[in-house]
């Protein structure tokens, strides 16, 4: 017995040490490193006029997209921000809408999406740097028109870090977003672990993330952007959604700095279906917002 015993406990001393390894080599990838996934639509396919587009990023990085435009002369440029393992192409639809409500839209892969450089997926901590990029670049071209954002999951992350430094963003949509990097790490570790995860492993594993993207995680808190935001800003997720809590959509609302502030609870949506599901009342709702934003007094 007491062999047996001892076997069994250098079994498990062997299954944690190879558990630790394999975090210690391959977790930062898995957080920092999505899939490359390149852009097969262009905004051609929904008969958009658009131009290619490319800005240098934070760092000296290239960011390709492009620019749609509208019929008649814009009343603002959104810029739109797709979600995790993504790219530009995501975010075609929602142009389209807004090309037929008089906006143009900027859509770019993100740093280590799509075609765009970079190595590493920083969840907002250079990206919102890649915005004000792109917000510079916007302004060159017509230094008064009004700039909004609109981004889901990852992307929503990166609008509100974005919003709370650079004011030149007039105000927002944010679609299904987290509170924290720590705590989303730890939820989506949590998902794949089947339910058994502890938070001391993710943690870890986020900080080989940091030191091998370069970047600090903890700084990445859209928890605590949204208290120096004083810009217009709707929050929306949908309450069915099984990969961020809705409860982290109801917090990011309740904390957000400005009164100028909506919520949207679409019934029955997950996490990137909110379109679809909540249909044309939930499209006229975030319509009505932008619309708003750019009413001539």
């Amino acid at each position: 017995m007491k062999k047996f015993l001892r076997f069994l406990f250098f079994l498990l001393l062997l299954g944690a040490g190879l558990g630790f390894g394999a975090i210690h080599l391959y977790a930062a990838d898995l957080i920092t490193k999505p899939e490359r996934r390149i852009a097969e639509a262009t905004p051609e396919d929904l008969n958009l006029d658009y131009d290619n587009l490319t800005v240098i990023g934070e760092g000296g990085i290239e960011l390709k997209g492009f620019w749609t435009l509208t019929k008649e002369e814009p009343k603002g440029v959104i810029i739109l921000l797709h979600g995790i393992g993504a790219n530009r192409a995501q975010m075609i639809e929602k142009a389209n809408l807004l090309a037929l409500q008089g906006f143009d839209a900027v859509m770019m892969d993100g740093r280590a999406h799509g075609e765009s450089q970079g190595d590493h997926v920083t969840y907002g901590y250079f990206e919102k740097k890649d915005v004000q990029k792109i917000v510079d670049f916007i302004k060159e071209e017509n230094t008064d028109i009004p700039v909004g954002i609109w981004g889901a999951s990852l992307g929503g992350a990166i609008a509100l870090q974005a919003m709370a430094e650079d004011h030149r963003i007039e105000f927002g949509v944010v679609e299904s977003t987290f509170r924290s990097m720590d705590e989303i790490v730890f939820d989506y570790g949590k998902r794949m672990a089947r339910g058994v995860m502890l938070k001391p492993v993710t943690d870890y594993a986020l900080k080989r993330a940091g030191e091998e993207g370069g970047f600090d995680p903890q700084a990445v808190r859209p928890i605590e952007s949204v208290t120096q935001i004083s810009q217009p800003v709707m929050i929306a997720h949908g309450d069915a959604d099984q990969r961020i809590s809705v409860s982290y959509g109801q917090d990011l609302y309740d904390k957000l700095k400005t009164e100028d502030k909506e919520l949207v609870i679409v019934p029955g949506a997950g996490h990137l279906d909110m379109m679809e599901v909540g249909g044309e009342g939930f499209i006229s709702l975030v319509m009505d917002f932008m619309n708003a934003q750019v009413e001539i007094e």
